[in-house]
């Protein structure tokens, strides 16, 4: 059986606002034992307009970066979803790693991909948004990255031409039309998750490797350029309706666990 933990009330200063508050955003989210992390991947999938009300407090985890990065957008939601998701990413951190929020210190790959840098760990993490809600996936030991997508109208078979390997066009474009959309998203998040993984981005291109277009079968590597795929594995998830999503990470197969925040009573 499962061991449920919360977020604790870390040596931190609220007022007492501040601390109902937190007791709300401790009642959307419980925790499971950080060992999990170890043989295991977990996804937290996040709506992220439940926390609009704690946003006050939730920016208090933020460094100065970080909230020097959020004011710098320009609409408003775009700031509060930034905001809401970077600060969660620390509570979930500090919880797997038995810290203070506020004493992670985040580092940056040279292509701008985010690791912990203090305390030193072997937790890899990686985080996605999309209209309202956000996904952030953890494990440990293997590099991991997610995406998810709303389903918006797109050309989708011009971006597909212009960015996906030639056999993944061909077949998306072999495809009823009504179903085009659906395996379009599909295929883009498994190539935005894995790019993700590498932590090269869109320097990696979109084009040097291929996945399957079958929604109706696990997700799988078909090929990527100049390696082998037995080292990276796929998974495809639905993190809402509309939405598409898709985790990526190099390593051994791992049991995936998602989370969902959900409105638990605090135990005393």
């Amino acid at each position: 059986m499962t061991t449920w933990m919360y977020f604790v009330a870390f040596d931190f200063q609220h007022t007492c606002d501040d601390n109902a508050r937190m007791d709300s955003i401790k009642r959307k989210i419980a925790i499971p034992p950080a060992d999990d992390l170890i043989p295991a991947i977990h996804v937290w999938v996040i709506d992220l307009q439940q926390f609009l009300p704690q946003i006050n407090t939730l920016e208090k985890y933020l460094n100065q970066e970080e909230k020097n990065i959020a004011y710098r957008f320009h609409f408003l939601k775009d700031r509060q979803n930034y905001t809401i998701t970077h600060a969660l990413l620390r509570l979930l951190l500090a919880d797997y790693l038995k810290c203070i929020p506020t004493h992670i210190q985040l580092g940056h790959h040279a292509h701008g991909k985010p690791y912990v840098l203090i305390p030193a760990s072997s937790v890899h993490f990686n985080i996605s948004h999309s209209q309202q809600h956000a996904a952030i996936a953890l494990t440990q030991d293997h590099p991991i990255g997610i995406d998810i997508e709303y389903h918006r109208p797109v050309e989708h078979l011009d971006l597909a031409q212009r960015f996906f390997h030639p056999r993944e066009y061909e077949r998306l474009c072999q495809l009823p039309t009504d179903q085009q959309l659906n395996a379009f998203y599909g295929i883009w998040t498994c190539k935005e998750a894995f790019i993700k993984a590498t932590g090269e981005g869109l320097s990696y291109g979109l084009n040097r490797f291929e996945v399957n277009h079958e929604l109706n079968h696990p997700a799988r590597f078909v090929s990527i350029d100049h390696q082998s795929t037995n080292h990276w594995q796929l998974h495809r998830f639905t993190p809402q309706e509309n939405f598409s999503g898709a985790i990526a990470w190099e390593g051994p197969v791992k049991k995936i666990f998602f989370h969902h925040e959900t409105p638990i009573k605090i135990a005393q």
